[in-house]
């Protein structure tokens, strides 16, 4: 009992122990607020105190339509996508008739059948059922139970509905309606309040509200008054759930922004319930409390992983949606949060307009208003130029979430593209991020030397001191992605494992060893030590310590040079003491590869892209097979290098083109690291020993060259 207590508050304590009595109540059954309320329940929930039958429909739908600027005039944002963008018209009604017909798209699952009619419980991918008990008696994380949870969970997301709805507004057709209808009646009357799998996250409680507060701005005026009434009723359960189980201890992360979001959008488009000022005051009282804690000083989202930082920039760009269309002036602090985290996405952005996928990512989306690949973010970027007056933050291909968020105005948001202003030689060094490269040629690298995450670092990988490389646009060493979260069969840790990143492991240990599905037996401490940027070079270097057995007391530091002339990267790893390490660099899917002597070349049916080779004559270079995860639950092989030094030290050079595109020359005696690369006329004399790096004669130090 004294180790359950120790560490935590007494706020905490307080709040556990009420949370206790209040679970204990529902499930003995004593909560009549557990149910879906009928007759004289409505008395309790209106403002007005009034009956079901007194809720006027119209006033709801109108209610829900102000939450956003471009919900007020719905049919007009469906005509102008329809008109003024034919392809994503023509995609949201493909993808509408699916879901019609009973199959839906989720995650990397092309089409996942749950039955007809739905079994909201099932996971279809292990055939698995999840038991119909009170929620907080649902073992959700475990597999042999429940399957992927992340699966049953995403189709009572209930992001469908809106593509339904936006298929009804753009076609006219009132099926997609009435398919909508079934599908809200079906899991109302098979998911009571409180009760089953659907309720086990609040987090899905809240992203399930949007939903359903989404659909009824678009098509609530098509919808049955009956039902209209009863989504109301059941909203409230949501709104109750929420306050009462946020994760304010378990996952004080983006699932209590989320779950905060969602109250703030139950309080401002159901202000008929009297709950509804509380809710949003509440809301906005955690969005206000929690971003300087889950955003680094720099910009970078806590947990290290980018695809969670695109969630919580969506959060809060909602929030200041939300103020916007409530006609209050937004928070101080909301605009320069923006900004730092949309300036931490435009520096990552790679060359073709996509994304890393650092550390875990779900598939997710706040609001599917559109189908795009798990690495684009660029609605999010587009929407945050729009609201901060930013446009170098837009990419094309942006306006059709633009239109439904933000209405007309929000075309000319997307008429041309802004050019990519990122600063191809960037850092953060609370994040621990560095970028190097060029953006006017698309060659660029990613050096991820940060802590290893907010938390248990639950959503991290082993990735310390990891990279991710691009040239001329073209991907070539990638992160492996995340596949799934399940630890059944050993692929949720093979995935987050060293091997699949591009660093090193000692003796098949990365400097992190991953334990649970979301947590870990030995975290990395890695940091960012130094970054100077110059004219003609680039300098970062990072250091971690972690590693275990033999490994244990060791630190691995990697010094990666960007030489802009020469469009190439020294990649230097030392491990003082340890005589053996490998270096693994995953390829990305897609392309060539073709092994050499000291190294290896990608290729494509137009000849070579790039190419990448060590100086140590005695290093061993192996090709493996390996995986890549574009998205949650898919997967593609790919191959893979593994380098063996034979000592504690590897010098690599990566460069665009081929192998013979370059010359490269080099020698390592007593700690003194020497290379010579060549391509045409431009040469570069690297010269490394300690702390002190050279580039013809000339020290980066203190961000700049001195003689």
């Amino acid at each position: 009992m004294i180790g359950l207590l120790k560490g935590r508050s007494l706020r905490e304590l307080r709040d556990r122990s009420a949370s206790a009595v209040r679970l204990a109540r529902e499930r003995a059954g004593l909560d009549r607020g557990l149910r879906e309320p009928t007759g004289r329940d409505w008395r309790g929930l209106l403002a007005s105190g009034s009956t079901a039958e007194d809720v006027d429909v119209a006033a709801v739908v109108a209610a829900a339509r102000r939450v956003l600027p471009g919900l007020t005039d719905s049919s007009g944002a469906a005509a102008i996508v329809r008109n003024s963008l034919a392809d994503d018209s023509a995609a949201i009604l493909a993808r509408a008739d699916l879901i019609a017909a009973g199959t839906f798209p989720l995650l990397g699952f092309d089409g996942l059948d749950f039955g007809m009619p739905v079994d909201w419980h099932r996971d279809p991918v292990s055939g698995l059922r999840a038991p119909m008990a009170h929620w907080s008696r649902v073992p959700y994380l475990d597999a042999d139970v429940v399957g992927d949870h992340k699966v049953t969970w995403e189709l009572s997301r209930h992001q469908f509905l809106v593509t339904l709805a936006q298929a009804a507004l753009l076609s006219g057709d009132r099926s997609y309606v009435d398919s909508a209808t079934g599908y809200l009646t079906s899991w109302m009357d098979h998911n009571p309040p409180g009760q089953g799998m659907n309720w086990a996250s609040s987090l899905e409680v809240a992203f399930r509200s949007i939903s359903w507060i989404w659909t009824i701005a678009l098509v609530g005026d098509q919808l049955e008054p009956e039902l209209v009434r009863r989504m109301v009723g059941v909203l409230h359960r949501h709104g109750r759930h929420l306050e009462h189980n946020l994760s304010t201890w378990f996952s004080p992360n983006t699932h209590l922004t989320g779950e905060a979001l969602g109250l703030v959008y139950l309080g401002q488009a159901l202000p008929l319930l009297r709950d509804a000022t509380r809710w949003r005051w509440k809301g906005l009282a955690i969005l206000a409390n929690e971003h300087p804690r889950q955003v680094l000083p720099d910009g970078v989202y806590f947990e290290q992983a980018t695809y969670y930082h695109r969630y919580t920039t969506d959060f809060y760009l909602h929030l200041a949606l939300l103020h916007d269309a409530a006609g209050e002036a937004r928070p101080a602090w909301l605009e320069p949060l923006l900004t730092k985290l949309l300036d931490y996405l435009v520096a990552i952005r790679r060359p073709d307009h996509t994304w890393p996928l650092i550390g875990d990512e779900d598939g997710g989306r706040l609001v599917w208003l559109k189908s795009r690949n798990a690495n684009d973010f660029r609605d999010t970027l587009a929407l945050g130029g729009w609201l901060l007056g930013r446009p170098e933050y837009c990419s094309p291909g942006a306006a059709a979430e633009l239109v439904w968020l933000l209405g007309e105005e929000a075309v000319e948001a997307d008429e041309a593209d802004k050019g990519d202003k990122a600063d191809r030689a960037v850092k953060f060094p609370h994040g621990g991020y560095a970028v190097l490269g060029d953006a006017s040629v698309a060659d660029w690298m990613l050096f991820k030397a940060g802590p290893q995450g907010g938390l248990s670092a639950g959503h991290s990988h082993c990735d310390a001191l990891a990279i991710e490389w691009m040239v001329g646009g073209t991907p070539l060493v990638m992160d492996a992605g995340t596949f799934t979260y399940l630890e059944r069969d050993g692929e949720r840790n093979a995935f987050r494992g060293g091997s699949r990143h591009a660093t090193i492991t000692i003796d098949g240990q990365a400097a992190a060893e991953p334990g649970a599905p979301f947590r870990w037996k030995r975290k990395a401490d890695a940091r960012l030590e130094r970054w100077v940027s110059a004219t003609d070079a680039t300098l970062a270097v990072g250091s971690v310590a972690g590693f275990s057995g033999r490994a244990e007391g060791l630190r691995h530091r990697r010094t990666i040079v960007w030489l802009s002339a020469l469009r190439a990267w020294v990649v230097f790893d030392e491990v003082p003491g340890v005589g053996v390490f490998t270096a693994h660099f995953p390829s990305a899917a897609g392309l060539g590869l073709r092994m050499l002597e000291g190294g290896a070349e990608w290729t494509r049916p137009s000849g070579a892209v790039a190419t990448l080779r060590t100086t140590d004559r005695e290093a061993t270079v192996t090709r493996r097979d390996s995986w890549y995860s574009p998205v949650y639950g898919r997967k593609l092989p790919v191959p893979a290098i593994d380098i063996r030094p034979r000592t504690g030290a590897l010098a690599c050079v990566l460069y665009a083109g081929g192998v013979g595109e370059v010359q490269v020359a080099g020698s390592r005696e007593h700690g003194e690291l020497r290379l010579r690369i060549q391509r045409r006329a431009d040469v570069a004399e690297v010269v490394m020993l300690g702390d002190v790096v050279q580039v013809n004669g000339r020290t980066l130090d203190d961000g700049a060259m001195t003689d």
